[in-house]
């Protein structure tokens, strides 16, 4: 699938020119449209990731499942091409690369006291990174990666979202939320910050490792790679159901926008294994 995918769609990542401090990020034209800022504390478990390199920032989103453990895409924290990914994938089923990114050049923030979180929030570093088994294959259903922080997050501060059971039905409407996206509608070149949009899930989708949304009028764009998809149970909670991977290039010109996620509910075992978080 993924290689059909390839044709219109990339990681929802962000390479920004390098500046003296984070994250003054230019992406007026990747914005997503129909979308909000988040509120102060309105989402504590969201979480903005920084990975700063000589190519500049690159930005990716994701959200905390415990005090010390961020759920987030894989490809946000593998050391990989991504010409030499889709290069293996026109002819085989997976990209066998495990390499990590320097773990010392991440910072990860969590929470949202502010629009800009690194002003307001602690910053984090990365202790263990758990990549699923088989990240790479190329249908893209196994985008994961789990990162353990190297120390709790401030419970004043965040916490964890809740998470789903395999039974856990899918509302019709859901929203996604992310430090990349850019929902001003005149493309502020310095717009940045936490966002959220709604998104209505497809309802013919035939693959079971994906939640597959569209839109005519909202999409994830880049830097918004691991965030959450996510909706409110009967006790008004917000419940994780999905991990941003692919989305349609922001930048091209749609009538239908695409997002896909990978679906949490078929992976709460292995996320249980490695965390301890378990439905």
């Amino acid at each position: 699938m993924l290689r059909k995918l390839l044709l219109f769609t990339e990681e929802c990542d962000d390479f920004s020119k390098n500046r003296e401090n984070l994250p003054q990020v230019k992406r007026g034209q990747y914005k997503s449209f129909g979308g909000r800022q988040v509120l102060p504390d309105e989402y504590p478990w969201l979480a903005s990731l920084y990975h700063v390199g000589s190519r500049g920032v690159y930005i990716c989103s994701g959200v905390q499942i415990s005090s010390r453990h961020i759920l987030t895409a894989a490809h946000c924290v593998v050391d990989y091409s991504k010409q030499e990914y889709y290069s293996v994938c026109k002819t085989e089923d997976e990209y066998k690369n495990r390499n990590l990114k320097d773990f010392g050049r991440f910072q990860i923030y969590v929470g949202s006291g502010c629009n800009r979180p690194e002003l307001c929030h602690s910053r984090h570093h990365p202790l263990k990174v758990s990549l699923h088994k088989h990240w790479g294959k190329c249908d893209g259903s196994l985008d994961l990666a789990i990162i353990e922080l190297d120390r709790d997050t401030n419970p004043s501060e965040t916490s964890p979202i809740s998470m789903p059971t395999v039974n856990t039905e899918l509302a019709k409407s859901l929203n996604a939320a992310g430090i990349g996206a850019d929902t001003t509608l005149i493309g502020d070149v310095n717009a940045n910050g936490l966002q959220v949009i709604t998104l209505r899930v497809n309802e013919t989708n035939d693959d079971p490792y994906f939640i597959k949304t569209w839109s005519r009028t909202a999409s994830l764009c880049q830097g918004d790679s691991g965030g959450p998809l996510f909706q409110l149970n009967s006790a008004g909670k917000y419940v994780l159901m999905g991990i941003a991977s692919l989305s349609t290039r922001c930048e091209l010109e749609r009538t239908i926008r695409r997002n896909y996620f990978v679906d949490i509910r078929m992976h709460l075992d292995w996320i249980c294994k490695q965390t301890g978080v378990c439905p």
